[in-house]
């Protein structure tokens, strides 16, 4: 079974999964129901303990709905024909540590039977990519956590997947790891790939997805375009060149960002004075857009109106 361009490479139907604990029901998903295209970048959220893990582990084949259907590239997830075309990040990577990198990821590679010397090729040019080729005859355990971070993340690429599952692929990292690892998901959104994002970091799920959906105690809450969700609001933000008069900036409480420009929040009736002052200085707009909500706030309407239910 093949699937088209814009077909779709992650299919939930009212899926519900129920564990039993201490002859007690819990439940982990409750009739949820998404999809995620071909491209997107799909952030799951929640809290700890809202499904995403659930709906991860479904989604990989390692537990079984007890109500709905789920599909991974037109297929169920037990199907090797979808498990050959997905790359998995773990929160927590069980890398042997006495394996050199090299070690590691030939060890990873042969489950998908790749060819030896293509597969040398392969790790040689993800190590290069990640900017950690020179350590590939290391243990893991002389590297620091970024270092093994990029490394589970090369045995998930290996293969080279259709559809990667990253569950929080952050967390615990150094900012400099962090960004790298935010850069390299950027790179994949470009080439078009397929990722399915489990971030607690609301920033994260900012800059990097196109698509949410948010899970709490099992229910999915909201789901769409980011865009969509994200409430519009009454204020714009101007940002000019560094050459704008300190009056202005003063009088409208402008900032100057990381970059030298100047910025500016301001309503629609401020918008016809401001733009003929800049005008009248020959002040370069670099850009000028309304605001939207965050992520971050989002997030927290969606929930507290959920715990007000």
């Amino acid at each position: 079974m093949t699937i088209g361009h814009d077909s779709k490479i992650i299919e939930l139907r009212n899926v519900t999964k129920i564990y039993k604990k201490n002859g007690k029901k819990i439940t982990g998903l409750n009739n949820v129901t998404f999809s995620v295209k071909r491209g997107m970048v799909f952030g799951l959220l929640g809290r700890n303990g809202a499904g995403k893990t659930t709906a991860i582990k479904l989604l990989l084949g390692l537990l079984h709905p007890n109500k709905g259907e789920l599909f991974v590239l037109g297929r169920p997830p037990s199907d090797v024909k979808a498990k050959q075309k997905v790359g998995y990040l773990p929160e927590t990577s069980y890398l042997d540590r006495e394996f050199t990198a090299k070690e590691t990821l030939l060890f990873y590679g042969r489950f998908f039977k790749i060819d030896k010397a293509v597969l040398l090729k392969r790790i040689d040019e993800l190590l290069s990519m990640f900017g950690i080729l020179g350590y590939k005859d290391t243990p893991i355990s002389a590297f620091s956590k970024g270092m093994a971070q990029k490394v589970a993340i090369i045995q998930a690429l290996l293969h080279s997947p259709e559809l990667l599952i990253l569950d929080e692929p952050t967390s615990g990292l150094d900012p400099i790891s962090q960004r790298e690892i935010r850069d390299f998901v950027r790179n994949e959104k470009d080439k078009g790939k397929t990722i399915l994002l489990s971030t607690h970091f609301l920033d994260e799920a900012e800059g990097l997805c196109d698509h949410l959906g948010i899970l709490h105690n099992g229910r999915l809450l909201r789901y769409g375009a980011k865009d969509k969700l994200l409430q519009i609001r009454s204020t714009y933000m101007l940002r000019t060149s560094e050459q704008c008069p300190a009056d202005i900036i003063k009088k409208y409480q402008g900032t100057k960002n990381t970059a030298g420009e100047i910025e500016i929040r301001i309503g629609l009736n401020e918008k016809k004075e401001i733009f003929a002052q800049l005008k009248e200085h020959k002040v370069e707009i670099i850009e000028f857009y309304r605001e939207r909500e965050r992520v971050s706030d989002f997030f927290s309407r969606v929930l507290l109106g959920a715990d007000d239910e």
